[in-house]
């Protein structure tokens, strides 16, 4: 028992009582006051009716005799009226009745003659003069109501002060204050047990850590989970799939040349690295995501859940932009490179042995090839050393119709209208699932099928907005992006040519997207092939802008009509602590002014993220923040429920507005 009541007195808990407490008196105070409040009102407007109703009455019965006042009075009639009008009110809870002319003259009053005229409030009295029942309550004596009396086409001839006993406190609200009483000290009650406990068990389990303590799972270096504790919560949370169902992911990432690093510059510079690399980790990935540290200089990071493994690839790409700001460690400013390995549950592993046997091989083939991202490419229980996507499976995917287009939305950040897409290629493999671009899409640049799969996105794209528009939906121009190897052919503008002319698609409604880099390979026959699309109607944009380091006299001579903001800028743009980002898009956002070009922002996640682009003038937005990619059939709902994200949008605006 003694032990059991030191665990939850502690601090924390004695501090959450006294918060409760002090919540509760607070809310006490304010149900007392508005039950006060409420019964007083209800009050007045009794009294008030009562007033009106003896008044209205009484001016109907007796108005000939008193309009002759005080011309003609009649003593002997008017101490009979006196007389019954004060046995009225006694019974009628009014402790008085007073008429005065619209000059303030005393016409009628039921006290005695001998007897002290009740006080006059001035101002209610004016009020009372031109048509308005005033309630007044002067201190803790009767309640004086003021009301015009009337004839019959409405015009104020006198006026009424009625007083009347205020009632009695009714038995309703002695009642009522103490059944809510009972249920606020119930409800604070319950809110500090089920605090207390979920801070301490449930809160520790969602993210993966033993009852014991936070602090106990943490890695001490990294702050970072352990590898205990990252591996106790991943199996919960496949426990947790494999009931429910649903797709997982778990990355595995090391430090390039991390020992070279601790040999030559110590381990204090190496910890100091290792520390850095945990804090960016935790800054990109999503709310519900788990950073943990297996041994070294591994970290992992387990997702759950995901919708459509393009969100690795996302991640991914994002990790390795939060590396490439160099590191300040011991004095020496060092550039960090990751190397990813991922591997997705359940297509790779239904365990976590074999989940992590899956990555940690897709992480050794991404260091043999020198850095970077890969997906594990094997099935589950097949050999580790499981390579990528062969030629002839691709060949073979192009040919059966494998590949799919996904579009995602780019967005008004103003009126949240849908104002374009990007078409995105997927290869739906008829055992694998969907398979992420990032497997395929360098084996199809290295074996040059890169150009006959650009040549169907192209076509494909066509067809389904030519699809959308003859449907009757409001179309939008959609983006392809064209690889360079494509953009090289020869008969590249005729392909384009051909694709609009079978799909009957106007010129107006595909745009095609280039990279900085490819654009500056050979600028005088990219012009001219530029020029050429330009002059069929096409929309030219150039994707990932301010990667490339292409002149600006280059890009005066290119007939583009948009600069697409790489994501790698647009991460943290916000963030005041670090301004090289927020700099770029500044002087991106003012280059395109200059040259009167349309600003399209890629990777928007954060409301923060948007609000900085929005008050630099870029309202066209394409990001997780409105959509993720979505198949056809989606994207074509969404086109015919334009207002759909209309919520989005006012969600976006009430999370800034309560920051």
């Amino acid at each position: 028992m003694n032990r059991n009541f030191a665990r939850y007195a502690s601090p924390f808990s004695l501090g959450l009582l006294a918060i409760l407490l002090a919540a509760g008196a607070l809310l006490a105070l304010a149900g007392r006051l508005a039950l006060d409040a409420y019964f007083a009102d209800e009050s007045r407007r009794a009294l008030k009716s009562r007033a009106e109703l003896v008044a209205g009455e009484f001016w109907a019965r007796h108005r000939e005799l008193l309009g002759r006042l005080p011309v003609a009075p009649d003593a002997a009639r008017l101490a009979r009226l006196r007389k019954e009008t004060a046995a009225q009110a006694r019974r009628a809870g009014i402790t008085d009745f007073t008429v005065r002319d619209l000059a303030g003259l005393v016409l009628f009053s039921s006290l005695p003659p001998t007897a002290r005229l009740p006080e006059t409030d001035a101002g209610a009295l004016d009020r009372a003069r031109r048509g308005e029942v005033v309630v007044t309550a002067p201190g803790p004596g009767p309640v004086a109501v003021y009301l015009p009396l009337t004839r019959g086409d409405g015009v104020t001839e006198a006026v009424a002060q009625v007083r009347l006993r205020p009632p009695a406190i009714p038995p309703a609200r002695a009642d009522l204050w103490r059944r809510l009483s009972w249920s606020l000290a119930a409800a604070l009650a319950a809110v500090f047990v089920l605090t207390l406990f979920m801070v301490r068990r449930w809160l520790p389990a969602m993210v993966g850590l033993p009852y014991r303590g936070r602090r106990i799972s943490l890695d001490p270096l990294t702050e970072v989970l352990n590898r205990g504790a990252f591996l106790a919560g991943m199996g919960r949370e496949l426990g947790r799939l494999r009931e429910a169902g649903g797709e997982a992911a778990l990355l595995l990432a090391n430090v390039a040349g991390f020992r070279d690093i601790n040999d030559s510059l110590g381990h204090r510079v190496g910890d100091a690295i290792l520390q850095e690399v945990a804090r960016r980790l935790r800054q990109v990935v999503r709310v519900d995501d788990v950073v943990g540290r297996m041994d070294g200089d591994e970290f992992t990071v387990f997702l759950a859940p995901i919708r459509d493994p393009g969100e690795l690839e996302v991640l991914a790409q994002r990790i390795q932009e939060a590396m490439q700001v160099p590191v300040t460690a011991g004095g020496h400013r060092l550039a960090v490179r990751l190397s990813i390995g991922a591997a997705l549950y359940p297509r790779h592993g239904d365990d976590i042995d074999t989940l992590l046997h899956a990555a940690d091989s897709a992480l050794h083939a991404v260091r043999r090839n020198g850095g970077g991202y890969r997906l594990y490419s094997g099935e589950k229980g097949s050999s580790p050393t499981a390579g990528r996507p062969r030629r002839a499976d691709l060949e073979r995917a192009l040919e059966e119709q494998e590949f799919v287009l996904f579009f995602q939305p780019k967005v008004d950040a103003f009126t949240a209208q849908v104002v374009g897409a990007e078409a995105l290629l997927r290869w739906q493999h008829p055992e694998r699932g969907l398979v992420s671009p990032a497997e395929f899409v360098p084996v199809l640049e290295e074996t040059g099928l890169i150009v006959p799969v650009g040549e169907w996105v192209l076509r494909e794209a066509c067809r389904l907005n030519r699809q959308w528009m003859d449907e009757g939906l409001e179309i939008v121009p959609v983006a392809v992006n064209v690889a360079s190897q494509q953009f090289r052919t020869p008969g590249f503008v005729e392909s384009v040519r051909l694709a609009l002319k079978a799909t009957r698609l106007p010129a107006r409604y595909l745009e095609v997207e280039m990279t900085e880099s490819c654009l500056m390979e050979d600028v005088d026959s990219n012009i001219t092939t530029l020029q050429a699309l330009s002059d069929m109607g096409l929309s030219i944009a150039i994707d990932d802008f301010g990667t490339g380091y292409s002149s600006l006299s280059y890009l005066q001579r290119f007939p583009i009509d948009t600069i697409k903001i790489d994501r790698s800028f647009v991460t943290n743009v916000h963030d005041r602590t670090d301004n090289d980002n927020a700099a770029i898009v500044t002087a991106i956002m003012a280059l395109s002014h200059s040259l009167r070009l349309k600003v399209v922002a890629e990777g928007v996640e954060a409301p923060q993220e948007l609000s900085f682009l929005y008050g630099m003038g870029c309202r066209i937005i394409q990001g997780f923040l409105f959509s993720r990619p979505l198949g056809q059939y989606e994207f074509a709902e969404l086109l015919h429920d334009a207002a759909r994200l209309q919520h989005t949008l006012e969600q976006v605006r009430a999370s800034l507005g309560a920051r």
